[in-house]
This record gives C-alpha cells, structure tokens and sequence, in this order.
C-alpha cells in the first residue's frame, strides 16, 4: 500500500514492480529510491559536443513569492544557471551568465504565468541582455505539464517558470521510504526538485528559439515533465 500511494503520486509506472517486495524494507525501497531518481542532464551526445562556447547574459526578476519559499534563492538562482550552462555548453555552445537578479513586485497574481509574462516584457525590454526571466512561486499539487510549470514568448526573450517546490511528494518519500537515512531521502527529493527546475528552465528557454515540442518523454521538450529527460535531442 505504501508504495503504492507513492507510485500514484509521484504518476510513475517504474517502481511498480518493486511493489510486492516491500516488506523487504531497506533493499526494497533503495531499489525505488534509484528508479525515482533522475537522469542526468547531458549537454550532447559523446563526440557532438560544440568547439566554443560563447556568453549570453541572463536578466533574473525573483517574484515575492518565490523569494519567500527558496530559501537563500540567489545561490539557488545562481545553481539554476550553472546547471543550465552544463547543458546549453555542449549543446548549442553558450554559458549563461546572470547580469542581473533581484526580487520583482508583480501586479498580476502568481498563479497566472501568461499575466506575469506580460506584465514582465513590459517591465523589462531585455535591453543589454539575451533573456528576462521571471521566477514565480509554486503551484500546491504535483504538475506534469509544462504548460502550467512554465511560459515562454515566442520568438523572444522572454520567459517566466515556476519554483519547483513539492511538498507532497517531499512528505510522501520521507514518509514512504522510511527505511532510508534520512539523508539520503532528502537527496532523492533535492535531486528530483533540481532535475526538475533545470528542465523546465531549458524548455521555455528553447521556446523562445521556438523550438516545438517532441514526443520522446527522454527529450527537454517533450509536452510534460518526466525524470527520464536527458537532454535535448539531435
């Protein structure tokens, strides 16, 4: 039962198999511990890797929101870029470089991204930089779409995402996996929340380029999240 609740919430179908050997409790659930775990992000495959890299700059505006739920958010901020940058390097030959970020004070309400988006293109031109993004607070229920995680104009410069922040699926692996450390809980859920917020990141930062969506769930741009994504494809 208790894998269970968790398969149906975290929507896998991975884990399924280890259902009937939980009692097994510490073998059984590392096992689902290392299927809930995400893939790593690769910039290219081996041998497609660009020779140089150039700098784009990145204009950072942090709703109140989101400032008040990612704690210390500018080194936050600053692992978002970097994750990204080890992925846009390989991949299309740029490294993001923030000019700027600070928190924002936006009129339209947070849970309405295509609002915030307008409402940041006219606050910020994008002049002097290659991106405005918006960082806007988290939604209360496990969201798969991209199109409610986040928003980008296309083509454009602009593009606003969400904190990745899940307290439910936090709750649910410190309580399921019970049989784990509890450090190694609280790795599983940072690494699926950084995997997470990394995707979506380069997802709408690729609508802007307006890149489509893929159906290969393994691509940054397929129609929804899965912690399968790898990277984007050829």
């Amino acid at each position: 039962a208790k894998i269970a609740s968790l398969v149906a919430l975290l929507g896998l179908t991975a884990c399924a198999s280890f259902a009937p050997a939980w009692g097994q409790a510490s073998r059984s659930q590392h096992a689902v511990a290392k299927a809930l775990t995400p893939a790593e992000l690769r910039g290219a495959d081996d041998g497609a890797a660009v020779s140089s890299v150039r700098v784009m700059r990145v204009r950072i505006h942090v709703l109140p929101a989101y400032a008040a739920e990612i704690a210390d958010w500018p080194r936050q901020v600053s692992d978002l870029i970097n994750d990204a940058s080890a992925v846009l390097g390989p991949a299309l030959g740029v490294r993001l470089e923030i000019a700027d970020a600070s928190v924002w004070s936006a009129r339209a309400k947070h849970d309405d991204l295509e609002n915030v988006l307008e409402e940041l293109t006219r606050a910020d031109s994008g002049e002097g930089v290659d991106w405005v993004v918006g960082l806007v607070g988290s939604i209360p229920r496990l969201e798969p779409s991209f199109a409610h995680l986040g928003l980008g104009r296309r083509p454009g410069k602009h593009f606003v995402m969400r904190a990745m922040n899940d307290a439910a699926e936090h709750d649910a692996i410190m309580r399921e996996l019970d049989a784990l450390d509890e450090v190694e809980r609280r790795r599983l859920y940072r690494a699926r929340k950084r995997h997470k917020a990394t995707t979506v990141f380069l997802h709408e930062l690729a609508h802007t380029l307006f890149v489509i969506h893929e159906r290969d769930a393994r691509s940054l741009m397929a129609p929804r999240y899965s912690a399968r994504a790898d990277g984007y494809s050829a």
